[in-house]
């Protein structure tokens, strides 16, 4: 068969699909406008997503130039007509319509099926890290920020052994050890503190009364002791990690 031939071949296969797809909406169906309240349930492809109203009814959505910028669970309306693809009917939009949500509606609604109706109104309770109302730390050194708990000196610095936390673990009590992470939690107010590595490995610090601002990269350097809650670094020594050069200009 010619190339001719078979490229008409083609062009008639698709033009008979075409109109096998566009037979499933009317005229009216493609000439009307509708909207459609809901939330995203499922990427499809491309700009197309899957959205479910409150009903649980499912309704194919192209969402244009706000693909991948919309959240999930989070209920909006989209105004357009119905199209066609080769997966069936889909809403095509012209228009949005979404507000941000209320971070406190779940929890509020949480709260009216598990507290007592009888006890009075509802209170809003926040829980944040006992650092947060830390006192602005005082260091050491005008330059860096440093805690010498020990008052160590820099001969005395080099009898600690830099390392990642993984590699403590079988250490016994009483080793000199040092790693380079941060801060991230108050595990207990002004006396324990849970601290990152650069890869991401946790251990405890007991503070010996220094504090470190949560996310402050910093020198850790201490004692490997255990007690009966497990294994923590006792803290000798602290300073902040100085950034290169390039960071300050």
């Amino acid at each position: 068969m010619s190339a001719n031939k078979l490229l008409a071949v083609a062009l008639l296969g698709l033009a008979i699909t075409g109109n096998v797809f566009a037979a499933n909406l009317s005229a009216q169906e493609k000439d009307q406008e509708t909207t459609f309240i809901g939330e995203i349930c499922e990427f499809e492809i491309g700009n197309i997503y899957k959205m479910r109203d409150e009903n649980g009814n499912i309704t194919r959505v192209d969402l244009g130039k706000y693909s991948g910028r919309m959240l999930n669970r989070t209920s909006f309306s989209v105004t357009g007509k119905m199209m066609q693809d080769e997966k069936g009917p889909f809403l095509k939009m012209r228009h949005m319509d979404y507000k941000d949500p209320d971070p406190f509606v779940e929890y509020f609604e949480a709260l009216q099926k598990t507290k007592n109706p009888q006890k009075g109104g509802l209170e809003l309770e926040q829980i944040r890290d006992k650092a947060f109302d830390h006192e602005n730390p005082v260091s050491d050194d005008p330059i860096v920020y440093k805690n010498n708990v020990k008052k160590l000196s820099n001969a005395q610095l080099e009898e600690y052994k830099m390392n990642d936390i993984s590699e403590f673990t079988n250490l016994d009590r009483g080793t000199k050890v040092a790693f380079k992470g941060r801060a991230i939690q108050t595990v207990v107010d002004r006396q324990v503190m849970l601290f990152w590595d650069t890869k991401g490995n946790a251990v405890n610090v007991k503070m010996n009364g220094a504090y470190c601002p949560l996310g402050q990269r910093c020198f850790v350097y201490g004692t490997w002791e255990s007690d009966e809650k497990g294994s923590y670094i006792s803290l000798d020594y602290m300073e902040s990690v100085e950034l290169p050069t390039e960071a300050y200009q």
